[in-house]
């Protein structure tokens, strides 16, 4: 006797539990005569029946645990890509390393004395990490359309002598390990939905081109990512013209990456 036969002699469907079972076989067995021979070959196919789909309710339920064990031990990142953030979720860095480089030196790794404080310095431009927002709903305030983005809020300061152009690119590389470039929509969307509710938003770009040792801050616009898809990386690039010129002829380029090792996420204040 196979599972499919012993599901059709008691009538129960492929997921029953062993209550359901029990309770199946009580009812089916009620009015067998065991004094009648082809009663008791009904009882011992009804019985068996039962222990066979029991049998197999147990094996399925240990492998579910087992597997759910499993998952429980893998590292953060390659547990989260399995879970299904909500629209809007802020991401909290728990682990995350930098790296900044110039075109004509070496790259450099960087680690962060608290995640409190993620600032990558360069030769010209310092960058702190301050918040990353997943998803959110943005509705058009021309169109009316409803578009997810990711968000990224950066403090930027000049640290040169000279104007900088705040950032001339920026890359997000998720956990799956697909490149996204910055949006450039995002002048139309001042609106999110939070909660079944549309409320008056601002996440304003950075302020370019920052005089000498100024700050700014300042958002960047991603697309939407897949449920179960996190950012990872995230990679800036500051063109470096001549002393005084924020245009022209690129003299190098400063390189800065962060890299997020492990995170959480919680719900977004977006007000």
């Amino acid at each position: 006797m196979n599972k499919d036969t012993a599901l059709q002699l008691l009538g129960l469907e492929p997921d029953a539990t062993p209550e359901t079972i029990t309770t199946r076989y009580a009812q089916a067995t009620a009015f067998f005569d065991p004094d009648r021979q082809h009663h008791a070959k009904l009882q011992d196919l009804v019985m068996r029946a039962s222990l066979l789909l029991t049998a197999a309710y147990d094996a399925t339920d240990i492998t579910r645990t087992e597997t759910q064990e499993k998952k429980q031990t893998e590292p953060t990142m390659e547990r989260t890509k399995t879970e299904h953030w909500q629209a809007g979720a802020e991401v909290l860095i728990e682990s995350a390393t930098g790296k900044r480089k110039l075109d004509d030196e070496s790259p450099v790794l960087e680690t962060f004395d608290s995640i409190n404080d993620l600032t990558l310095k360069g030769k010209y431009m310092a960058l702190t990490f301050r918040r990353l927002l997943l998803n959110v709903p943005l509705k058009s305030k021309y169109s009316g359309d409803i578009k997810r983005f990711t968000l990224v809020e950066l403090l930027f300061q000049n640290v040169w002598d000279y104007p900088l152009n705040a950032m001339s690119s920026a890359k997000m590389i998720d956990t799956e390990g697909f490149q996204h470039g910055d949006d450039c929509e995002s002048y139309e969307f001042d609106h999110a939905i939070q909660n079944g509710k549309t409320i008056p938003v601002s996440f304003p770009e950075p302020e370019s081109p920052l005089e000498d040792h100024a700050k700014t801050k300042g958002w960047i616009w991603f697309d939407e990512l897949q449920n179960g898809v996190l950012p990872q990386r995230f990679i800036f690039a500051i063109n470096i013209f001549e002393p005084g010129h924020t245009s022209g002829w690129v003299k190098n380029t400063e390189v800065l990456e962060f890299f997020i090792k492990s995170c959480s996420t919680s719900a977004a204040k977006l007000k």
